[in-house]
């Protein structure tokens, strides 16, 4: 902790509100939460989705199989298939999977839950891992709960060297922050397990997280009215549901070009899965067709209009 200093220039004024996540365990990312959980229990290998992204696998330290999906987004796996000293990650897919994720808890053992997705999202009596910086504008951090503590001694993390890309866009715009987004990502994959930043928490206790999850259901169900009718995903949105995105499953290979070209940048995710699934897999088709369109606090109705009017132009 930095001692009590006075005076001097003026600092930012983070206004200090109630925490959402506020009896959670708090580390400097994602993938780390998940290697806590991992070592508190012991366990000698994990079980995942094909369908996740590459940062998650790539940090496990021990080994790990995949498994496929079915198209409701549950299991194929059995959970006989399971060993007592392996874990088995699922993810809350798109902040709108809460019901899925109760049946996983119920059915299968060493569950993680992998709610990167679905922050507000809280669960009793399980492992989970949660990413504000997928919500919110913080450039690290994680909370996780985990029914075993570790007795570590974690330096903590420093977050004001990332913050450049999330002024630099206010100025200058996306596309010039971009570059300075990955190398972010980049040191985070490096940097190992440390506690959250003193700056990360600060922003997080600065939240109204009432107002931005209302902000969130509000957007996802205009958008749903739009486009729902010709989604191929079926979604099946609960009340407890605040989503992170809305996840648009479409055949058109030249959608996200013609979206691009209109300043609608939307993100490709896990390119890679492609080269590990079966072509004629669900995965291969997520990752091929899904367009998640973000539905966060910065956009209102004459947003979403502007992007429906260009995903439904011929």
């Amino acid at each position: 902790m930095i001692e009590k200093e006075y005076f001097g220039f003026i600092e930012f004024n983070l206004k200090q509100k109630a925490e959402y996540h506020k009896n959670s365990i708090k580390l400097n990312c994602a993938r780390q939460a998940i290697n806590y959980i991992i070592k508190a229990h012991g366990y000698k290998k994990v079980f995942l989705p094909y369908y996740i992204c590459h940062t998650v696998y790539d940090a496990l330290e021990v080994d790990y199989e995949f498994y496929y999906l079915n198209e409701d987004l549950t299991p194929k796996i059995k959970p006989s298939a399971l060993k007592k000293d392996s874990a088995f990650i699922y993810p809350n897919y798109f902040g709108t999977n809460d019901s899925k994720v109760l049946q996983v808890i119920s059915d299968y053992k060493n569950v993680i839950i992998d709610s990167t997705q679905a922050f507000f999202h809280k669960i009793k009596n399980c492992d989970v891992v949660y990413s504000p910086r997928k919500f919110f504008w913080v450039t690290d951090g994680a909370y996780l709960n985990c029914s075993k503590k570790l007795n570590l001694k974690l330096e903590p993390d420093t977050s004001y060297q990332r913050m450049l890309p999330l002024f630099k866009r206010i100025e200058l715009g996306s596309n010039a922050a971009y570059q300075n987004n990955l190398s972010n990502e980049d040191e985070i994959t490096n940097s190992g397990m440390k506690k959250m930043s003193i700056l990360t928490d600060k922003i997080l206790h600065s939240i109204d997280y009432k107002e931005i999850s209302e902000i969130r259901k509000r957007n996802f169900s205009y958008i749903h009215k739009k486009l729902g009718k010709i989604n191929e995903m079926k979604i099946e949105i609960s009340k407890s549901d605040v989503p992170m995105v809305y996840p648009f499953l479409i055949k058109n290979d030249k959608l996200r070009e013609k979206l691009l070209k209109n300043k609608i940048y939307i993100p490709h995710w896990w390119k890679e899965v492609i080269k590990n699934v079966d072509k004629n897999s669900y995965e291969n088709y997520l990752s091929n067709n899904l367009i998640p369109l973000p539905i966060d606090h910065r956009y209102d109705r004459k947003d979403f209009d502007f992007i429906i009017s260009n995903i439904l132009k011929k």
